[in-house]
């Protein structure tokens, strides 16, 4: 039996399983790098950090620990932009 803590960097459905590959965030205590694993149950998205347990190719159990966070991007309008004006280069002034 074997555990990793990392990313789920790639997920795909082949067969009935569903495939994962994980690469690791902790490697200490002799941990697996990276991890590809397949298992018929779905347990999370990609980009989730995760701990997973599995005995050869198959996933024991699977513990999120963070979900994917997606920044959405904030629109800014600008509502009191001036225009700028140029410096006039002649000027006539007429009295009549």
């Amino acid at each position: 039996m074997s555990a990793i803590k990392g990313y789920i960097t790639e997920l795909s459905y082949d067969g009935g399983k569903y495939c994962y590959k994980i690469v690791a965030t902790d490697t200490s205590n002799l941990k697996l790098s990276n991890a590809d694993f397949c298992s018929t149950k779905f347990y999370h998205n990609k980009g989730d950090l995760v701990y997973a347990t599995f005995y050869g190719n198959d996933i024991k159990e699977m513990l999120l620990i963070r979900s994917k966070i997606e920044e959405k991007k904030i629109k800014r309008t600008f509502k009191n932009r001036k225009n700028i004006i140029s410096v006039p280069r002649e000027e006539k002034i007429n009295f009549d």
